[in-house]
C-alpha cells in the first residue's frame, strides 16, 4: 500500500469517526463480519461482474492518467525499484 492510499483511506476514516461514535462503529463492523460473507455467497456472481466492470473503469483511469502525467510513471517505477 503506498502513502497515497493510506493518506486517502485515514481521510476517509476521519469522516466516518466524525458521523458515528466509536461504539456505532464497532457494532457496525461486527454485523458487517457476518452479513457480508453471506451476502457474497448469495449473490456471487452479480457481485463478481460489478467488480470486474469497476476493476475495468479503474484500469482504464489509470491508464489514462499515466499516460497524460508521464512523471506518475516514473515515480511509480523508482519506488518498484527501492522496493527490491
Amino acid at each position: 500500500m503506498n502513502i497515497f492510499q493510506f493518506a486517502l483511506i485515514l481521510w476517509a476514516l476521519t469522516y466516518i469517526a466524525y458521523w458515528f461514535s466509536g461504539f456505532a462503529l464497532i457494532v457496525l463492523g461486527v454485523l458487517a463480519v457476518f452479513s457480508v460473507p453471506k451476502v457474497y455467497e448469495m449473490y456471487q456472481e452479480p457481485i463478481d461482474a460489478q467488480l470486474a466492470v469497476i476493476s475495468e473503469h479503474i484500469k482504464n483511469a489509470t491508464k489514462m492518467a499515466e499516460e497524460k502525467l508521464p512523471f506518475l510513471k516514473k515515480a511509480q517505477a523508482e519506488v518498484e525499484k527501492k522496493e527490491q
